[in-house]
């Protein structure tokens, strides 16, 4: 059930026995991920446009594949 899989993973809890350090989880894993991914290239595996379906907010129409490249020496991210 697709409401029952989106409620599988609460890795800080609810409630009030929600982790009192889950902003501070959340914002060392985005800075984490962008140092990662500061250093290499994200490309894509398939190619072609990718739509929106209307949820609460906006999500792609299908699964987004990327694959990582390591960036060659003195090659700047694009942004």
């Amino acid at each position: 059930d697709g409401a029952a899989a989106r409620r599988a993973l609460l890795p800080y809890a609810w409630g009030r026995h929600q982790c009192i350090g889950n902003h501070f989880a959340d914002l060392e894993l985005a800075l984490v991920l962008a140092r990662i991914v500061a250093a290499r290239r994200l490309l894509p595996v398939e190619e072609g446009e990718v739509g929106l379906l209307g949820r609460t907010t906006l999500v792609p129409d299908r699964p987004i594949r990327l694959k990582v490249a390591p960036l060659a020496r003195g090659e700047v991210a694009p942004a």
